[in-house]
């Protein structure tokens, strides 16, 4: 839960690039790529013929000082171990129910592939519209290496 709260707050928050180039490698200028977050695009569900080499997102942490006015907005990159993520995209949606749900929460992530085509995917959901749950552990069994961190306020 606390890995979509800090997704959600880098989108809400933050308006980070990407980490993604034309070559599929890491920009060493973030802002220059004009590559949004994709917290803040609503997603496509993943091309069948679509094969990722890296993952990135952009996510908030506390900087560990008692009242500090600022988050840390980390962007972070995840190359290759990826087959878990697209098997996971993949699955079907569950059929919607009107039941009371919570928010629905983007999944924060952009795909590129070894052409540097990015994709940012619409997940699967279930009943009440969330992403799976299947989704969510995928992402959060990569490994993740920062290559940005930036001071932003805390509003």
């Amino acid at each position: 839960m606390r890995g979509w709260i800090a997704v959600l707050l880098a989108g809400v928050l933050a308006g980070c690039t990407g980490p993604a180039t034309a070559g599929g490698g890491p920009s060493t200028a973030p802002a220059d790529t004009g590559m949004p977050c994709a917290t803040h695009d609503e997603g496509r569900p993943l091309p069948g013929d679509f094969v990722p080499v890296s993952a990135a997102r952009c996510v908030l942490v506390d900087d560990g000082s008692r009242d500090s006015a600022t988050w840390i907005r980390e962007e972070q990159v995840a190359r290759g171990g990826l087959d878990a993520l697209v098997r996971a995209l993949r699955l079907p949606s569950e059929p919607r129910q009107a039941l009371p749900c919570p928010m629905p929460v983007p999944i924060g992530i952009t795909l590129t592939d070894r052409h540097g085509t990015s994709v940012v995917p619409d997940p699967p959901r279930n009943f009440c519209g969330l992403p799976l749950s299947a989704v969510q552990d995928a992402i959060d069994a990569l490994h993740w290496q920062v290559i940005s961190r930036t001071r932003v306020p805390r509003t």
